[in-house]
């Protein structure tokens, strides 16, 4: 009986963490310990716990105009499970940043922090990469000028509702949203079927501010919504790259 011996090429691929999913990230601020500011961030995961062996963050500081305070450490930094930096508790999982304000600064200048990051099993594979805009609490937002708005929009109402979805694929896109310097939406990853907001309109001139936490996968930022006052229906759509601002006018005028 003949044998032939013929060479064979296997190549064993990790497949178990590919789908790794992380959302929801969320965040607090303690000026109580040692640290001049520290940051906890919280997110959730879909998968094993197996596949969440570190999380890579990179952060970014930033003043109330959107300009970027080169002085602060933006390093990236990892946090791994071994070194108890990055706890875990059932599909949660939750890291800390201590941040020192460098010297010569002064801290009020200190509006947002910007973190984008990602996880890692053992074997490098990666999750899907999300961000958070964490505001300094009591920091104000950028207040607009009549320069600034994207469209000035009329309602008959006080009581209004704001839709908000994304109008593209769902990609992972992630928005913050402020009316009149309240922080409605934080951090929230925008899915077609969209989130509704209920406002009042406190004063006859008001604002709304949408900020571009993330991409997504796929750039642009896709933003769409609706403002309802009973009355009419009127439409709003920006396209943002990350760290991009909208601004939209809400006048009050009754019937």
């Amino acid at each position: 009986m003949e044998c032939n011996k013929k060479d064979i090429e296997l190549e064993i691929i990790e497949t178990a963490c590919k789908d790794f999913f992380i959302d929801n990230a969320q965040y607090r601020f303690d000026t109580t310990g040692t640290c001049d500011l520290r940051l906890t961030t919280t997110f959730d995961f879909d998968g094993d716990n197996e596949c969440l062996h570190l999380v890579k963050v990179i952060p970014e500081f930033y003043d109330v105009n959107g300009e970027l305070l080169s002085s602060y450490d933006m390093s990236t930094m990892s946090f791994l499970v071994d070194d108890n930096g990055l706890e875990i508790v059932e599909n949660s999982a939750s890291f800390d940043m201590c941040i020192e304000h460098p010297a010569g600064i002064d801290p009020n200048d200190l509006n947002y922090i910007q973190l984008t990051f990602h996880t890692e099993n053992e074997q490098t594979n990666e999750s899907n990469e999300i961000g958070i805009r964490a505001n300094i609490p009591g920091a104000p937002v950028k207040q607009p000028t009549e320069s600034d708005f994207q469209k000035t929009i009329i309602v008959q109402k006080q009581v209004i509702d704001l839709f908000v979805f994304d109008d593209a694929s769902e990609d992972g896109d992630i928005i913050s949203v402020n009316a009149n310097n309240k922080w409605v939406i934080e951090n929230k990853m925008i899915l077609n079927a969209g989130e509704k907001i209920t406002l009042t309109l406190d004063t006859v001139s008001y604002f709304l501010m949408f900020y571009a936490v993330n991409e997504g996968t796929d750039s642009p930022n896709t933003l769409a919504g609706t403002i309802k006052d009973g009355v009419t229906e009127q439409p709003i759509n920006v396209n943002l790259k990350t760290g991009q601002v909208a601004y939209f006018k809400i006048s009050y005028v009754p019937e």
